[in-house]
């Protein structure tokens, strides 16, 4: 992962200061295990059906969805984060403490979590999760079940179209098995 960053390092980008005292941006987040995921970030939104990969032959936990629709987010926004303090708002428990300690004991998790750590570096900002109940996470619900026309009720000012998603093989680093 270092290596790969010190290959595109620019040479000037400053570090941020680590101490979160109130984030610039909130990230909502939420995935479903038999439904899909969705994600709302200022007006731009993601929904749809979860990806149809098996994990150690059988079906990914929770954590390691949640942590997956975290990663393409940073992939997809991370260049409005520069500079920035991000505070990621998902419902797992789990999730919260892999993005809040930078590890887990899943070879895969830890795949996504590199990933995260890499563009993280890459756009120079900092995060950390924040759990939020799934009785006051409706718009996060709302997109993960793909129910857009709650989702409208609830974010009105969201934009029109989704933003594109990206593939799991765009989204990890080493490419994991799908």
């Amino acid at each position: 992962m270092w290596r790969s960053f010190l290959t595109q390092w620019n040479c000037r980008s400053f570090f941020v200061d680590e101490e979160i005292i109130a984030p610039d941006f909130d990230l909502f987040t939420d995935a479903t295990s038999s439904v899909g995921y969705g994600s709302y970030f200022q007006e731009g939104w993601i929904a749809h059906q979860r990806p149809n990969i098996l994990f150690e032959e059988r079906e990914p936990p929770i954590a390691f969805l949640e942590l997956y629709l975290i990663a393409m987010a940073a992939a997809l926004w991370g260049y409005l984060w520069s500079n920035k303090r991000i505070r990621f708002l998902c419902d797992n428990t789990t999730t919260v403490a892999i993005c809040n300690k930078g590890r887990s004991k899943c070879p895969l998790v830890m795949q996504l979590t590199r990933k995260l750590v890499l563009t993280t570096a890459r756009r120079n900002f900092v995060f950390y999760a924040t759990h939020l109940p799934g009785k006051r996470h409706s718009i996060g619900d709302a997109l993960s079940r793909l129910q857009l026309s709650k989702f409208r009720r609830l974010a009105p000012t969201a934009q029109k179209e989704q933003t594109p998603v990206l593939s799991m093989v765009d989204i990890t680093y080493p490419p994991l098995q799908t």
